[in-house]
């Protein structure tokens, strides 16, 4: 870490930046990073929070030892704290596992340890249960898995505590990513849920799902979605873990040639518009406010999703939607649209163009030349990557009057909103090339490449739509208005006495951009571990 000056150094918040460091490198397993920190703390005079000192001391005591066994008298210490929960137990279990390699035995008998010394019940832990149940799961240990399902049960059952669902969960997750097409044991655990009485949440169905698209099995994945939706309610509701299972799904079904199209899928624009529903009604009516149904790598999946259809208009509206909900664009999102239009562009100039063709690639060119028709003079040898510079220069312009409306204006504190906003640089064509960098962060202003949708749907439709240029204004009008009608569902105004919360809300610091999107360890949406985008996961 290099040396700060004098007045960094003595900033009272300093302690406080400190603290946030130290979590968000445990909670993203940068344990070696969160070590340094801590360790700078202290050198710099500050006292730790007993949490992160208890969390701390743990790791350093695991990463010290030669023998983990020696280790596990101290350690018994360091359980005994009261600011040690299972949360810190749960980060102590992958650092062991990811650096010191352990056998399973081991983690079992240390997870004993901490039950034991903690005095707490199977029944009261179903998420350190189910992770230990992953972790045998992954290293083959099938009967032990059991085992600790069947404590938990027991524990249940002695305690008369409702079953949860998050072991069983953990156990057809791993289930599925160990062999998906392993159909009789995925029921097993299904029997035995129904058999004690436990009812299915989100991260069940979530894995179902999956397990069917895995099996090609699109009719039955599609007809859970459904399920799902029609069960909905304040215990049960789809997650952005859904969402993205199944816009990955539409997508996997149109690149498949042989994949067999379900009669009863669901269109990509029905799947935005639930997720959109889900967030509203989890949120009540507040589209600022956070929720499990909608996140920045929800919204990524559906742009991606679109963008590959060639549906730039639906592509518009989610990234219209991102600064509405509270969230930011990235380099990312710029890639994703400008690679599908570069591809695009290279494909029509490669192929030989009809006396009466209209291409994609002709509009812009014609736009760029000043409404000029496009002739033998006219500037045809610009390549895809001069035209998307071109483009992108004359989209610069961050003000949103020419775009069209799509979400209606919600009324939110004028102070809180200039909290909100950051500076945010539009990249160039380098930056997206990474021939360079931005100077802050891959934070984008979103209105720069809506611009770009809206003039590639206009594009489009001129080149789809030839005969209708006597009406052009009626037509345009006549699809984005069947868009929105698919896919906005309606805002309500939040109520006078939400207002405190909502403007309470946008006071606190903004959620991660797509870069640092959070992935989940399963299908259930639970502890952060990383910081990779949850649209690269594997179907």
């Amino acid at each position: 870490m290099s040396k700060i000056s004098a007045d960094k150094f003595y900033n009272p918040y300093r302690w406080i930046a400190f603290a946030r460091l130290i979590r968000f490198a445990l909670a993203r397993q940068q344990f070696s990073l969160a070590i340094s920190l801590y360790d700078r703390l202290l050198d710099e005079g500050f006292a730790p929070l007993s949490c992160v000192r208890a969390r701390i001391t743990g790791l350093k005591l695991v990463a010290s030892s030669a023998k983990l066994q020696d280790a596990v008298a101290p350690l018994k210490e360091v359980f005994a704290d009261e600011a040690y929960d299972s949360t810190a137990f749960l980060q102590l279990l992958y650092f062991i596992l990811c650096v010191k390699k352990v056998p399973v035995a081991f983690i079992n008998d240390l997870t004993h340890t901490y039950m034991s010394i903690k005095r707490i019940k199977p029944c009261t832990c179903s998420d350190l249960i189910g992770e230990v149940i992953s972790i045998n799961m992954r290293a083959g240990h099938l009967g032990t898995a059991q085992r600790w399902l069947r404590a938990f049960q027991e524990s249940c059952e002695a305690e008369d505590v409702r079953m949860d669902a998050t072991p069983y969960a953990d156990l057809l997750d791993m289930l599925m990513r160990v062999d998906p097409r392993n159909t009789p044991a995925l029921r097993t655990v299904l029997e035995d849920m129904k058999a004690a009485g436990v009812y299915p949440n989100v991260s069940i169905f979530n894995t179902l799902i999956r397990v069917n698209i895995k099996q090609e099995r699109y009719r039955e994945a599609y007809e859970l979605y459904r399920t799902l939706m029609r069960k909905r309610s304040a215990q049960l509701m789809p997650n952005d873990v859904t969402f993205k299972i199944l816009l990955r799904a539409t997508r996997l079904i149109s690149q498949k040639r042989r994949a067999k199209r379900p009669e009863n899928v669901v269109e990509p624009w029905q799947i935005f518009r639930d997720m959109l529903e889900c967030h509203l009604h989890q949120t009540e009516g507040q589209p600022l406010a956070r929720s499990t149904s909608l996140s920045a790598s929800s919204l990524q999946t559906a742009l991606r999703t679109f963008i590959a259809r060639g549906d730039y208009l639906a592509a518009f509206i989610v990234v219209r939607s991102i600064d509405f909900f509270g969230f930011s664009a990235n380099l990312q999102s710029y890639r994703i649209v400008l690679a599908h239009l570069l591809s695009r562009f290279k494909r029509e100039m490669k192929s030989a163009r009809h006396p009466r063709e209209r291409r994609l690639v002709d509009y812009f060119r014609e736009h760029l030349s000043n409404g000029a028709s496009l002739s033998e003079d006219a500037p045809s040898s610009m390549t895809g990557i001069g035209i998307i510079s071109c483009l992108l220069n004359e989209s610069r312009c961050q003000s949103d009057n020419d775009l069209y409306a799509i979400w209606p204006s919600v009324n939110v504190d004028p102070s809180s909103q200039a909290h909100r906003r950051r500076p945010m640089q539009v990249p160039t064509m380098p930056v997206l090339m990474g021939e360079e960098t931005l100077p802050c962060n891959d934070r984008c202003p979103s209105v720069p490449l809506a611009r770009l949708l809206q003039k590639a749907f206009l594009g489009s439709l001129w080149a789809n739509s030839p005969h209708l240029e006597k009406h052009w204004e009626g037509i345009i009008e006549k699809v984005v208005g069947d868009a929105k009608k698919r896919m906005v569902p309606p805002i309500i105004a939040p109520k006078p006495e939400k207002a405190k919360d909502l403007r309470r809300h946008l006071e606190r610091k903004e959620g991660l951009p797509f870069a640092a999107s959070r992935r989940r360890r399963s299908a259930r949406a639970g502890w952060e571990i990383e910081i990779t985008g949850e649209d690269d996961m594997d179907l």
